[in-house]
């Protein structure tokens, strides 16, 4: 518990740092530490190639370190089984349930990863016989889920970084929904298979799914730059 004490009020020190850089000009990758080399590309997820620029990072809440830290473990051991970077994993907590395990939304999604009923069903557990507000139990359907997404749009022959956020996207607004907004694409003359295409319609209709991935994604590169 000590050393996970240390290593935020570190992080903190560090985001501190960052911000007195900012504000000053100084470049961010003054601050840069080891960890900031994000080895996403190799693990088939998202392309190192389309990081967000560092001097957009803004910092992170002491809430937020705190709950990366906390369920630093189990969500290593998920994004493990499914080859994801844990970081990226838990930007996804981050913003489904802020590292809050007991939310719950008025669509009855709960935990961590905010996992409905019929998702635990879809993988074949029944919601009355584990629950689904345990943090491990959570984080491993709601991987599982992400995983399977991930697969069927790489099974549809995209590149890794329209799967991860298509990916998100479905997560996010459910798959329904998301083949009707690629349907929408195609009519009018645009990739369906190409997020930033498909995400234009978004933002017709619903533009806080296309906020959504690009948050994600935003997280996700700080947190590269704050935890190995």
């Amino acid at each position: 518990m000590f050393g996970k004490a240390v290593r935020v009020l570190l992080c903190l020190l560090a985001l501190l740092l960052l911000e007195a850089g900012l504000s000053s000009g100084i470049p961010a990758t003054h601050f840069r530490s080891s960890a900031t080399d994000c080895p996403a590309g190799a693990l088939r997820h998202l392309s190192s190639a389309n990081r967000f620029d560092k001097s957009r990072f803004k910092g992170r809440s002491y809430g937020q370190l705190q709950g990366l830290f906390r369920y630093e473990q189990l969500v290593r051991l998920q994004a493990e089984k499914i080859g994801m970077d844990w970081r990226l994993l838990s930007a996804i907590i981050w913003h489904e349930s802020q590292f809050n395990e007991a939310a719950l939304s008025p669509m009855e999604a709960k935990g961590l990863m905010q996992v409905r009923d019929v998702t635990a069903l879809h993988f074949g557990i029944s919601p009355d016989e584990v629950d689904l507000f345990d943090p491990q139990v959570n984080i491993a359907i709601g991987a599982r889920l992400i995983d399977e997404l991930i697969d069927q749009f790489h099974e549809e022959g995209m590149d890794s970084t329209n799967a991860v956020r298509f990916a998100l996207a479905s997560y996010n607004c459910g798959g329904g929904t998301l083949a009707k907004r690629r349907a929408e694409a195609a009519e009018a003359g645009l990739d369906p298979a190409d997020w930033s295409s498909v995400a234009t319609i978004f933002e017709r209709y619903s533009p806080l799914t296309p906020a959504y991935v690009d948050s994600v994604e935003q997280t996700y590169f700080s947190y590269c730059d704050i935890a190995d």
